[in-house]
C-alpha cells in the first residue's frame, strides 16, 4: 500500500502492481461485463426479436453474468484481463437446437431460426470501443486505487 513510505522505487512498484492485479483489475472486471451488458442490450437485443424461443437474458442468457468468464493475468509491467462470454444454446428451445457457444453465431449471423436467417449483430467489438473511447475504466482504477490508498 501506499501509506508505506518507499525509499526503493521498484519495492514501490511491486506493491502498486499487485494491488492492481489482486484487487484494481477484479473492480475493472466487473465494470467491462457491465459494458457488455449494455452493448449486448443495444446490439444484440434491440436488432432482432425472436418469434419461437424467449430469450434468457440474466438467467442464463447472453448478458447473464454467470457466462461471463473473466481471466487476469501479468505479462512484464501489464496486467491483461480479458472476459468471454460463453453462453450456449439453451437445451430447453427446442431439441435441435443448436448447444455450443452461441457468441460467434450472433456475432457473425451464421444461422438459420425457423426458417429466417437473423442479421449479423456484433458486440464484442463495439464493446471494447465503449472500453478504449471513455474514461469508465480508468475511473474505476482512480476510485479503487484512491480507497487502497494510492
Amino acid at each position: 500500500m501506499s501509506k508505506k513510505d518507499y525509499e526503493d522505487v521498484v519495492e514501490l512498484y511491486k506493491d502498486l502492481l499487485s494491488d492492481v492485479e489482486k484487487a484494481v483489475a477484479k473492480e475493472i472486471s466487473k465494470e467491462m461485463i457491465k459494458i457488455e451488458q449494455e452493448t449486448i442490450d443495444k446490439e444484440v437485443y434491440a436488432k432482432f426479436t425472436p418469434k419461437v424461443y424467449q430469450r434468457r437474458y440474466d438467467d442464463g442468457g447472453l448478458r447473464s453474468e454467470d457466462n461471463m468468464e473473466t481471466w487476469i493475468s501479468v505479462e512484464g509491467d501489464s496486467v491483461i484481463i480479458e472476459v468471454e462470454n460463453t453462453t450456449t444454446g439453451s437445451p430447453h428451445s427446442c431439441p435441435d437446437y443448436y448447444r455450443g457457444y452461441i457468441q460467434p453465431l450472433i456475432e457473425e449471423g451464421i444461422y438459420i431460426w425457423n426458417g429466417e436467417m437473423p442479421p449479423p449483430r456484433p458486440f464484442i467489438d463495439p464493446t471494447q470501443e465503449v472500453i478504449d473511447d471513455t474514461n469508465r475504466i480508468d475511473d474505476v482504477l482512480d476510485r479503487v486505487l484512491k480507497n487502497l490508498g494510492w
